[in-house]
């Protein structure tokens, strides 16, 4: 685990009183009090997968989403046949088991390469997926 720092200047606010000023350093005290539990919980790890595309090159991932059942969307780009990337968005059960697994590229262009790659993944209240990003 890390540990997380938090740096601040506070100079004392100029033509107000005394009481002011202390009245704001007890708010950034009480903030900063707040989240040290939060940031020095121990985390508890569920699963862990690791995806490595036919080339054993470039997987990139770009985006999460968790859906109300627990299953995980995770989206990206792959490099699938020399220098050639495309789109691939995972899903993942919660018991962390590839459930399907989805590839989108472009053809080649005249210079003789397909650069598909998704930035974003998001869901809806039915659980439709919306994978964006930009292809060549």
């Amino acid at each position: 685990m890390t540990n997380a720092f938090l740096l601040f200047n506070f100079r004392p606010l100029k033509n107000h009183n005394a009481m002011l000023n202390r009245f704001i350093i007890i708010l950034i005290t009480l903030f900063l009090w707040d989240c040290i539990p939060v940031v020095s919980q121990p985390v508890k790890m569920d699963w862990v997968q690791k995806w490595n595309g036919r080339q054993n090159k470039q997987d990139i991932s770009t985006g999460i989403v968790v859906d109300g059942e627990g299953n995980v969307y995770i989206t990206g780009y792959t490099d699938m046949t020399n220098n050639n990337l495309d789109y691939i968005t995972i899903k993942y059960t919660p018991q962390g088991k590839v459930k399907w697994l989805k590839q989108y590229g472009t053809p080649r262009t005249v210079w003789g390469l397909s650069m598909d790659q998704a930035q974003a993944i998001a869901l809806d209240k039915e659980n439709n997926i919306y994978v964006t990003g930009w292809c060549s």
